[in-house]
């Protein structure tokens, strides 16, 4: 282009270009579709869908490629209820833009119904514990939210599932069974676990009592008030003689009997007994009784 003056004058000359860059009619691509994250199943129907495609004006679902949900604009994010009974479940993912469609597709197991295969174990499974602050051990299938309590108690409150958790008994020696229970969105279910909490020896036997025979001596008590059976190990028995007059253990038994065949008729023999609970604590002696064997029911 040429440029003059008003007087005609040429004053030089001017140019200028424009590059016109032309858009391919593409449909949409780099289409991606992940159903919770990657989870290789689900216990329940309504999953979370995590979606990526470029280009991407209305996206749509299905899961059987053929009846569709209704067109929505694009989002990153959808949630879709499975059909159906349990088993492989696919959903499709498809959009369009004005130059056409394009899909891809993504699997997920559905297994439903409640909870499963729930364990519990209380500190690795201990028999025992000296403190009341525990560890729960857990494991569950298909489980969703869950809560603890030790029987007699009060739950909980739910939270999500974990595969351990502290837990702190209530006051007082013997037997405590902590319960276990989960849910999802179609039921619960439950399991239990027992430890026995052991602050303090056994309290000492107060019921001994002893029979003589010809050649023996048989002892028998109760178990110790406020114990119960579990947290006993075993019971120790001492013996004296008249004569002597110093206590010696004589044996150990888990039963709450006992017959001594060492003996000698016409000695007198004075015996007591503890008990030892599961934790080794002894308990202090029990009450004493005599016995003379040879002389048919001398004894106390």
């Amino acid at each position: 282009m040429n440029c003059e003056k008003a007087n005609g004058a040429d004053i030089g000359t001017a140019s200028a270009s424009v590059t016109l860059q032309i858009i391919p009619p593409y449909p949409p691509s780099a289409m991606s579709i992940e159903i919770n994250g990657g989870a290789g199943e689900t216990s329940v129907k309504t999953v979370d869908l995590s979606l990526h495609a470029s280009g991407a004006s209305q996206c749509r679902f299905s899961q059987d490629n053929y009846d569709w949900t209704a067109w929505a604009d694009y989002a990153q994010y959808a949630q879709f209820t499975l059909r159906g009974s349990d088993g492989l479940k696919t959903v499709y993912y498809q959009c369009a833009n004005d130059f056409g469609t394009a899909s891809t597709y993504s699997s997920i197991y559905l297994e439903s119904g409640p909870p499963t295969d729930l364990g519990i174990r209380i500190n690795n499974g201990a028999q025992y514990t000296t403190s009341r602050n525990v560890q729960l051990q857990l494991s569950a299938t298909r489980a969703q939210q869950c809560r603890y309590m030790e029987s007699g108690h009060s739950w909980s409150g739910w939270e999500s599932f974990r595969a351990s958790k502290s837990f702190a008994l209530s006051d007082g020696d013997g037997r405590k069974v902590v319960e276990f229970q989960c849910r999802n969105d179609v039921g619960t279910a439950s399991a239990d676990a027992s430890i026995y909490l052991i602050t303090s020896p056994p309290g000492p036997i107060s019921d001994l009592t002893a029979s003589s025979g010809v050649s023996d001596v048989r002892l028998s008590w109760s178990q110790p008030y406020g114990t119960e059976s579990g947290m006993i190990k075993e019971y120790r028995i001492y013996r004296s003689t008249l004569s002597l007059g110093l206590f010696t253990r004589i044996g150990t038994i888990g039963s709450r009997s006992y017959t001594d065949y060492n003996v000698e008729g016409g000695e007198t023999y004075a015996y007591y007994i503890t008990s030892v609970d599961v934790a080794g604590q002894e308990s202090t002696a029990s009450n004493t009784v005599h016995a003379t064997p040879g002389l048919v029911g001398g004894g106390e």
